[in-house]
């Protein structure tokens, strides 16, 4: 059985762009370094210790990233600066549900999509549904997944410039991959790689070619799996993600057991075993895991 592992956001966080204000300041030292100048109305200090958890985050140095989500959440709560408040909660359920901590992801993201509601920002709203949806999906609820994906990509139709619409157009095909309908599966997901390519987002195309590699591995066709797969496994090392290596390589790992290349299987899994070790990936690590076992069993 080949792992289902692309439902998830690599780096992709949203930004508002805003004005900043300048005003007279006080500035405190915080220990982990991350600026603490608090300004009534400047909006730039929050964003950039957003930002800074951003990048902590796709170097997959979680615990630096909670320092600074935290610090900007605090900072947006005493100025309610909703917005930016919208984007710590959403940040935060990313990363909870690349811990394997689902409940806890839906509880952030949940509020997160209150207040995007409340404020009207479909960005926001959008961005909430499709992490919504993937962590759904992630603890089995599929049609419950699938329900939140429908309702962001309705969002998206609206906008004159989408932002996620190849997001839910993949996860979509993922959904249709576990209910084994592998025509739409392979519709969706080629339809999402297509809108990815030519918005050159590197980290969506990342997920839709894990998708496609799935579908292809159901399928048994195993040529077309690998090709895509190391396709995936490519752009992951080309940005440094952490999730999106440790998924290709897993599905690797498996791929080439399945082939009986136990040489090749092997040097992917220890490298699969260590980057999910490393980085705290519990769900993945323990099919690097067995992916070992199986190998030292053939």
């Amino acid at each position: 059985m080949i792992l289902k592992t692309a439902l998830f956001l690599s780096s992709l966080l949203l930004f508002y762009t805003t004005q900043l204000v300048s005003q007279t300041s006080i500035t405190n030292k915080h220990p982990s370094g991350a600026s603490t100048q608090f300004l009534s109305s400047d909006t730039a200090v929050i964003n950039k210790n957003i930002e800074t958890a951003r990048n902590y985050i796709n170097k997959g140095d979680y615990e630096q990233a909670d320092i600074y989500v935290k610090l900007a959440r605090k900072q947006a709560k005493a100025i309610k600066y909703d917005y930016a408040l919208a984007r710590t909660y959403n940040m935060e359920g990313n990363v909870l549900s690349r811990k394997g901590k689902y409940a806890e992801g839906c509880s952030l993201v949940d509020s997160a999509l209150a207040i995007g509601i409340k404020t009207k920002d479909s960005l926001s709203m959008s961005l909430s549904y499709l992490l919504l949806g993937n962590l759904q999906c992630y603890m089995g609820k599929h049609a419950k997944g699938l329900d939140y994906y429908l309702k962001g990509l309705a969002i998206e139709e609206r906008l004159k410039k989408t932002k996620y619409e190849y997001w839910f157009l993949g996860n979509i095909g993922n959904l249709y991959l576990d209910q084994r309908n592998y025509p739409k599966a392979l519709e969706y997901s080629h339809k999402a790689a297509v809108a990815e390519q030519k918005a050159n987002d590197q980290s969506a195309l990342l997920n839709s070619l894990l998708n496609i590699g799935q579908v292809y591995a159901a399928l048994e066709k195993n040529d077309s799996a690998l090709i895509y797969y190391e396709q995936s496994l490519k752009i992951a090392d080309k940005l440094k993600d952490p999730f999106g290596i440790s998924s290709s390589l897993v599905n690797l790992t498996q791929l080439h057991v399945r082939l009986k290349n136990y040489e090749k299987a092997m040097v992917l899994g220890l490298r699969g075993y260590n980057v999910t070790k490393a980085n705290g990936f519990m769900d993945l690590y323990a099919y690097a895991l067995m992916n070992l076992g199986c190998i030292k069993k053939s």
